[in-house]
């Protein structure tokens, strides 16, 4: 899936980003970049590990 011109290469980090900007950052209002990256990694670990965890034990949940 890496090969030169295929269209799907990114598509699994472009949802990623918009993911994450839809549902944290957009309309958020942040004081210092510390304090951005403490919400993106608070997403991170909150969501997407949870989110992980739950299929490396084999196990599908649907949302």
């Amino acid at each position: 899936m890496s090969g030169t011109g295929n269209c799907y290469d990114n598509a699994p980090i472009e949802s990623f980003w918009h993911s994450l900007k839809v549902e944290r950052v957009h309309d958020a209002i942040y004081e210092t970049r510390e304090e951005v990256r403490r919400d993106i990694f608070d997403y991170i670990e909150g969501f997407y590990n949870c989110d992980l965890s739950v299929f490396s034990a084999g196990i599908y949940l649907s949302r």
